[in-house]
């Protein structure tokens, strides 16, 4: 398991008997296979092993990057950047370092995360003036409005084989409800958490 506290990011064990300092950081996202860490230092993108070493930033671009969000085959991470000025969804390739912007609005563009088969992103934008699920292609297109999100507050996306979960983050309040929305089939189901 992989946790960030106060700045900095820790390996735990599953059963939380022990952990280990990795590195400085934000945001940490473990890759498909666990075996690298994409996360945020100095507002840029970095990747490190998860067995320690040296981090290597993947991104110089102005602006402050965030959220990273790997693909389900470990070569891509998508990643907010306010570059433009407003915060946008971007996708970079791991081996060349490519970075392609994949929204541009004057929408705020949060929690990206690629779909099951890697073939789109979704996140969350206020494009609009209500906050949404949104859908874009990987490669780019035009982004396309999924679902509304009846939460005030922001949502963490997570998607699974089928559907795609919007989760309450709950560093800016407390349990609430989940909405899922399976998006084949366009079904809207409301769960309360339980902690």
């Amino acid at each position: 398991m992989v946790v960030e506290r106060a700045g900095e990011i820790y390996v735990l064990r599953a059963d939380a008997s022990a952990e280990r300092r990795l590195v400085a950081g934000w945001e940490p996202g473990r890759s498909p296979g666990g075996r690298r860490i994409a996360f945020v230092l100095d507002d840029r993108l970095h990747v490190i092993p998860i067995k320690g070493g040296s981090p290597r930033q993947l991104t110089a671009a102005p602006g402050r990057e965030s959220a990273p969000a790997w693909s389900p085959n470990g070569r891509r991470i998508a990643f907010v950047s306010d570059a433009s000025g407003f915060p946008d969804v971007y996708v970079l390739e791991v081996r060349s370092g490519s970075v392609r912007r994949l929204t541009a609005d004057q929408a705020t563009e949060a929690s990206p995360s690629f779909t099951a088969k890697g073939q789109n992103v979704v996140y969350v934008s206020d494009r609009g003036g209500a906050k949404a699920l949104w859908r874009v292609r990987a490669a780019g297109g035009t982004p396309i409005r999924v679902a509304a999100i009846r939460s005030g507050a922001d949502a963490v996306v997570r998607p699974g084989r089928r559907r795609v979960e919007l989760l309450p983050d709950l560093e800016q309040r407390p349990p609430a409800d989940l909405s899922v929305r399976t998006l084949m089939r366009g079904n809207l189901r409301h769960f309360l958490l339980g902690f």
